[in-house]
């Protein structure tokens, strides 16, 4: 008699339908290879990333974020050739990929031009961008 199968969360799935964890490999990939530096492979699946602005689970941080910590132009300038690519992603921190370019990369440039496209898509989609929002306050 053949084994049943079972499935603890809701039914089982519709033959033909992604499944969740399939759509999202080449997204994982694609960031995992931007936080080992490996870049090369990086640039290699942007084309088959769905999700640009993916963001890291192990650091809260997108592409753009290390991108610009790092100043990566390469990555940066291939990035920005998404229509997709969200400047106004924060990272767990609350930080903007400029924030990460001025404090931590030290490159003022890199910075400025960040700024300028973060201040860019806010108008566009209608954000306040500044002041930046106070960071969450400790339970008490």
């Amino acid at each position: 008699m053949p084994k049943k199968r079972k499935f603890f969360a809701g039914a089982p799935p519709e033959k033909g339908t992604p499944v969740p964890d399939a759509i999202a490999d080449a997204d994982l990939a694609f960031i995992d290879r931007v936080r080992q530096r490996r870049y090369q492979e990086a640039l290699g699946l942007i084309a088959q990333v769905r999700d640009i602005n993916v963001v890291d689970p192990q650091t809260g941080a997108t592409a753009l974020h290390y991108a610009a910590h790092r100043s990566c132009m390469v990555l940066i300038e291939a990035l920005a050739q998404r229509a997709d690519l969200n400047y106004l992603v924060r990272d767990r921190d609350g930080r903007l990929p400029s924030e990460l370019a001025w404090e931590l990369s030290g490159n003022a440039s890199l910075g400025a031009r960040l700024i300028a496209q973060e201040q860019a898509q806010a108008t566009r989609d209608g954000v306040q961008l500044w002041p930046k929002p106070p960071p969450a306050s400790e339970p008490s």
